[in-house]
């Protein structure tokens, strides 16, 4: 087993600190070990981002997203499935999410190399010794993340997305090209008819269209997104309104960081009754 470790400044503290993971390759399989407790967060925060490391650091020759991935927390063992569009990742499932629960304590390397020399199949040799009622906690359903491209952003190019909703039926995601999104985004901006612009906000000249707060939305740049974090869910309920004006139940401002960060696209929860024209006007 190779060892690999990352160097990092922690986000809370502050202070250097160091993550380590084992590594085992196998041609096109990577099999990935959690041998400290410390580290475990850190893999569920970067995972695709660890996946590009550990691929430049074996020099692969093909793109990272089409090798066999594994993780092992301790006695939970799960294939990582990357799909792509247009050879673009676009979402990292763990078929087995058990790995990214707090509960997956570190094994020692030893133990690791012992269950895969096991004559059973690497998860069963890794719950041995566990009582039966116990066996179930380490297997679970598989979840899903959506992959953002943040190649603008100081050190990190990818950071994994949810859906804040989880009923996907009627709020489905759809992966919406940047560019052609935030320009119809900005083009909906139209100036107010002079009598509703001076009974709503008098004739102070710097307010221009019933979309002001967009306005200064959409001309941030870089460097102001790059202020901030993106957090853990897409934007949501995102839909047209009666105008053929785009709106949103939440995530305008996570939208434009992305988008400001040089995403190529991004996922959005829209309405199920918007899906197919924003799937027509602006699908990835």
């Amino acid at each position: 087993m190779e060892l690999i470790r990352f160097e990092e400044i922690h986000k809370h503290a502050g202070i250097e600190v160091s993550y380590q993971f084992g590594l085992i390759r196998e041609v096109s399989d990577v099999k990935i070990f959690l041998l400290e407790n410390d580290s475990h967060n850190y893999f569920i925060d970067h995972a695709p981002n660890i996946l590009l490391a550990i691929h430049k650091h074996y020099d692969l020759e093909n793109e990272w997203h089409e090798y066999k991935w594994s993780f092992v927390a301790g006695a939970a063992y799960s294939e990582i499935i990357i799909e792509s569009k247009h050879n673009t990742p676009t979402t990292i499932t763990f078929l087995n999410a058990a790995v990214l629960k707090p509960y997956c304590s570190a094994f020692k390397a030893a133990t690791y190399i012992n269950a895969i020399l096991d004559s059973r199949s690497l998860q069963d040799a890794l719950l041995d010794g566990y009582p039966a009622n116990l066996k179930s906690s380490f297997t679970e359903a598989s979840t899903t993340f959506y992959l953002v491209h943040t190649p603008r952003h100081k050190k990190y190019l990818f950071h994994m997305i949810k859906p804040w909703y989880c009923d996907l039926e009627k709020f489905p995601v759809v992966l919406v090209n940047s560019e052609k999104f935030i320009s119809y985004w900005k083009q909906q901006r139209e100036p107010l008819p002079q009598t509703i612009f001076e009974k709503l906000i008098g004739k102070n000249p710097s307010y221009k269209s019933i979309d002001c707060d967009d306005e200064i939305l959409l001309s941030s740049t870089v460097e102001i997104s790059l202020r901030y974090s993106i957090p853990a869910t897409m934007a949501e309920n995102v839909h047209f309104d009666h105008e053929n004006k785009i709106r949103f139940g939440d995530g305008r401002h996570r939208t434009v960081n992305i988008a400001n960060m040089g995403a190529p696209f991004i996922p959005v929860q829209v309405s199920n009754d918007n899906l197919e024209i924003f799937i027509k006007a602006f699908e990835f």
